[in-house]
């Protein structure tokens, strides 16, 4: 992903699908700022999760067998309102042998300046299958 062209008013982000054997894309979404890029099937579906670089949302997109983007963009999730800062961004999206959603975030101010002390906050998320919603079980 790249945010290359965005600025704090417009966001002109860009995620690509790079054909690893080739190296060129073959697909890409424009004008989102993503962060914590990660492909899973966790809800059964084979999924590309991402936060926004603007909020505190996590969305994901379907994919298709080839990998490309099949559909829009849909928020999975939020971090609004958990952690000790309640407005954390997904800084990293990974999933533990379990399938839990874990994520950890940071606080995000449209600065890409290099901290060496930036706090970050774990989340984990389960997926419930019934309802099809993720809902938090850990924050440290």
């Amino acid at each position: 992903s790249s945010v290359s062209g965005s600025s704090r008013d417009e966001e002109k982000g860009v995620i690509y699908v790079i054909d690893t054997k080739t190296a060129k894309i073959v697909d890409e979404l424009e004008g989102l700022d993503a962060c914590g890029v990660f492909v899973n099937g966790l809800t059964g579906v084979k999924k590309l999760f991402f936060g926004s670089a603007r909020s505190s949302d996590i969305y994901s997109v379907e994919l298709t067998k080839d990998g490309l983007f099949d559909g829009k963009p849909q928020v999975e999730l939020s971090l609004d309102g958990f952690g000790p800062r309640g407005s954390d961004i997904a800084r990293r999206i990974r999933a533990d042998k379990y399938g839990n959603l874990n994520i950890y975030g940071v606080e995000f101010n449209f600065s890409l300046a290099a901290q060496s002390n930036k706090p970050e906050t774990f989340y984990q998320f389960l997926y419930n299958s019934e309802s099809k919603k993720w809902s938090l079980i850990k924050t440290e």
